[in-house]
């Protein structure tokens, strides 16, 4: 029971506070016209924004969650672990590397092993390789 009450608890973090701070705030900004801010120093300052956002997110997930445990609930995977995976997989999109945050880079790995994750994920891989292609990032 205190397992799925963590787990519950980190997808509702993961959902307004993370996703908002990955996707809204510093991804989707660079990539979505639909979320661009019309002044580019405006833009600018909210990518920024959302880039501490994400460090500190990222900071809180190994310090609390991975420096002492496998998963993010503990020992096992859960609905928290994929959740999260899969919003800190935006980050990709801009080659983001996570070696600062041993934790969370080893965890992420381990997330991308399960049954099922690549086909799940097919489409975001298909996207990574495109922007490869394409030379936005190395």
């Amino acid at each position: 029971m205190q397992t799925r009450m963590l787990s519950e608890s980190i997808v509702s973090w993961a959902n307004s506070e993370l996703h908002r701070a990955v996707g809204f705030n510093y991804i989707y900004p660079q990539f979505l016209d639909k979320y661009t801010l019309p002044d580019e120093r405006a833009n600018e300052a909210l990518i920024e924004h959302g880039l501490k956002q994400l460090s500190h997110h990222l900071e809180l997930l190994e310090k609390k969650y991975l420096e002492k445990s496998t998963f993010l609930t503990g020992n096992r995977i859960t609905i928290a672990d994929t959740y999260v995976a899969t919003i800190l997989l935006q980050t990709e999109w801009l080659g983001t590397k996570l070696s600062m945050w041993p934790h969370v880079e080893k965890w992420l790995s381990r997330v991308k092993n399960q049954v099922f994750w690549d086909v799940v994920h097919s489409s975001h891989t298909v996207f990574l390789r495109e922007l490869e292609s394409r030379a936005l990032f190395d």
